[in-house]
């Protein structure tokens, strides 16, 4: 009968080319972790002994550790934004607490200059954005109405109350009382409905809402050929173009596609 070499079972396991080794210590390894305890990067660390980001990491690895994570770090402020949260801190220590809007205005910067440039111990001051309808209450818009009907009629040398367009009122709302024309046109339906809530004379000129006339195809058909023609970017001056021509008004585009920034956001991006 044949017989079976024998073999050294211990000395085949070294043999085995997966046999898990022991780590051996690496002397490149406490200095890259004392530097990277001060906060440095696996490269950094590895740079000031001149050593490439991959001989660092096999150094852990060869070590039995984990490779360090990346450090992230943020982006330093320019010296623009540092000063304008400067100036954010002192308006909000003086009147205690504001909406982005407001301290936007006062400091005569955009809304995302404001968000990017306040201090983090500030946000806590920022009042929540409240939307048209809690800002600006039904009551309001109708009393402005019939307030501005009366000023423009003095204007005028007229008795009572006189017709108010909606151009007439952007020109000369409080924007800190009263919401814009478009607001108010989404918010009764159409200005002649405002202001025949309001009790004032209708201006000749307002077209209707009329939402079941148009499909939404055929009002994002007119938005876009009003913004391909150059003629602006506002609900105000579509409503200007529209007027003339044979198009849904801005109140039945906002009623059938939303509002009109998500609207020009969509057609323009």
């Amino acid at each position: 009968m044949r017989s079976t070499p024998s073999y050294d079972n211990r000395d085949m396991t070294e043999q085995l080319p997966w046999r898990r080794r022991q780590a051996t210590p690496e002397p490149h390894l406490a200095r890259l972790q004392q530097r990277m305890a001060k906060g440095e990067s696996l490269e950094e660390a590895g740079a000031a002994y001149g050593l490439e980001l991959w001989r660092a990491k096999a150094i852990f690895v060869r070590s039995g550790l984990p490779v360090p994570k990346p450090v992230r770090r943020r982006k330093p402020r320019d010296d623009e934004s540092v000063a304008l949260g400067r100036r954010i801190h002192t308006f909000l220590e003086q009147v205690d607490s504001a909406r982005v809007s407001e301290v936007a205005s006062a400091l005569e910067v955009s809304n995302d200059q404001v968000r990017k440039a306040i201090w983090p111990q500030d946000k806590e001051r920022i009042l929540p954005t409240l939307s048209p309808e809690q800002r600006y209450p039904r009551s309001a818009v109708l009393i402005g109405l019939q307030a501005m009907s009366i000023t423009r009629g003095r204007e005028n040398n007229a008795r009572g109350r006189v017709a108010v367009s909606a151009e007439y009122w952007d020109s000369h709302r409080d924007p800190q009382a009263h919401p814009t024309a478009a607001v108010v046109r989404l918010r009764f339906g159409s200005w002649r409905a405002a202001c025949e809530a309001a009790g004032i004379p209708v201006h000749g000129g307002e077209k209707l809402a009329n939402p079941r006339r148009w499909s939404d195809e055929e009002c994002l058909a007119a938005v876009t050929e009003f913004f391909a023609g150059g003629h602006g970017w506002g609900s105000a001056a579509y409503d200007v173009w529209s007027r003339p021509r044979e198009v849904p008004s801005v109140a039945t585009v906002m009623l059938r596609l939303g509002s009109w920034p998500e609207l020009r956001d969509r057609i323009l991006s």
